[in-house]
């Protein structure tokens, strides 16, 4: 997989992550005066797994990791790649979900 399509995965779930908890996690972020939160990965295979993906979601983390060692930029944000945990900005999470669509298909 190439650079490109690993951020265009990890964009994709992350998508399907806030769609179902995006609300309640900006909200706690903005409660706690946050900048950027920090999610398990184990929390976003679940997500991954709907993308109907072959390969497993720890072969696709341990690949974006190896191409692009602890950051990856997505939309001109900087995602931060733990081992365990990824760190993205709240100002991600708002774009992400302004540019979700009410009616969007919730698989996609």
């Amino acid at each position: 997989m190439e650079s490109k399509g690993l951020e265009e995965t990890l964009l994709k779930v992350l998508r399907k992550y806030l769609r179902a908890r995006g609300v309640m996690v900006l909200s706690l972020a903005k409660a706690s005066n946050q900048k950027h939160i920090r999610i398990e990965i184990k929390a976003l295979y679940w997500y991954y797994r709907g993308l109907g993906i072959h390969n497993s979601f720890t072969e696709f983390y341990r690949i974006l990791r190896e191409k692009h060692r602890s950051f990856i930029y997505v939309n001109n944000y900087t995602i931060e790649l733990g081992e365990n945990e990824i760190k993205i900005p709240i100002d991600l999470i708002n774009y992400i979900l302004s540019t979700q669509t009410q009616y969007s298909d919730p698989w996609n």
